[in-house]
């Protein structure tokens, strides 16, 4: 299963997660919402990471949502990647394969578990 992130700053401060998540919804199913929070300060720091349990919600958000004003503030809305359960055909080991580029593909193969030397061959989950 797929999990696309995107990065959301220039938050005005007086803005509530609830009002983040509202603005965000339209575009697909959430899998969870952060707001960077700073805790001495009691409030966030302006900006959030939304995850999306589907690539396309997270690419519609980011190309809808950019520069948009919320809350008397343009929001900045960039890509943070994706996330897709799989295992290791060697060890299988469930794994995070995390993508930092802009092109989500369930079939792709990737080099991410380093659990022993001959660990390197990893395939999606689903």
């Amino acid at each position: 299963m797929f999990i696309c992130s995107i990065y959301v700053g220039s938050i005005n401060f007086d803005i509530n997660e609830d009002t983040v998540k509202q603005a965000f919804l339209p575009f697909g199913p959430m899998k969870n919402i952060s707001l960077g929070y700073d805790h001495l300060a009691h409030k966030h720091k302006g900006y959030a990471f939304i995850e999306y349990e589907i690539p396309e919600a997270a690419f519609l958000a980011m190309e809808q949502m950019n520069n948009v004003m919320l809350g008397g503030r343009n929001l900045k809305v960039r890509f943070s990647g994706c996330c897709f359960m799989c295992w290791c055909k060697t060890c299988l080991v469930k794994l995070h394969c995390f993508l930092e580029n802009t092109t989500c593909q369930s079939t792709a193969t990737f080099t991410v578990c380093n659990r022993d030397a001959g660990c390197w061959q990893v395939s999606n989950f689903t």
